[in-house]
């Protein structure tokens, strides 16, 4: 089970940073602190191969201190990145991420989803296709994933709202 079953994490850091740290766990943590943490969540789950928004949209050093202590990890950003080509070629280039998530609805357009994507490939970077706060039952970004070659999609857990995309993924890529 475990070559077909991997987990992602979430972490979403903006929403613990306090000043130049982070307040978690009960503790205040520097950059250098969280980051040992989330190595040690490496380490003691092989499962675990992928972070998104380990540390705050203005901690940039994070991401790279993550990337560069775990290669072979996903070191995803979002909050960091916000479907931006620009922000996604120059984090990609400081090597501060090796994927990022792409969210249609957070662009504005189509046309500007697209333009994320191919910046993502140019940079070679994972691409996770993915809903935005304010769930929908449009199954269109499981479309886009699919015609983009996507690495992942992000649609949360298979429940209310949200089955009408994992039904979509079925329906596309089978039983998984």
């Amino acid at each position: 089970l475990t070559k077909d079953f991997s987990l992602a994490l979430d972490a979403a850091a903006t929403n613990f940073a306090q000043g130049a740290g982070y307040y978690f766990e009960g503790k205040k943590l520097n950059t250098e602190e969280l980051l040992a943490r989330y190595r040690a969540y490496f380490r003691n789950s092989k499962l675990l191969i992928s972070i998104e928004d380990p540390f705050s949209e203005r901690d940039a050093r994070g991401f790279t201190l993550l990337s560069t202590a775990a290669p072979d990890k996903w070191i995803v950003g979002d909050d960091l990145t916000t479907t931006n080509p620009s922000a996604i070629a120059h984090y990609a280039g400081e090597k501060a991420i090796n994927a990022v998530i792409i969210k249609p609805n957070q662009i504005g357009s189509v046309s500007e989803s697209c333009d994320a994507i191919l910046t993502a490939r140019e940079n070679k970077i994972k691409i996770i296709v993915s809903h935005r706060s304010g769930e929908t039952e449009d199954d269109f970004i499981i479309h886009l994933a699919r015609a983009s070659s996507a690495d992942g999609v992000k649609i949360g857990a298979p429940a209310r709202e949200r089955m009408v995309k994992f039904n979509a993924l079925i329906r596309l890529y089978g039983n998984f």
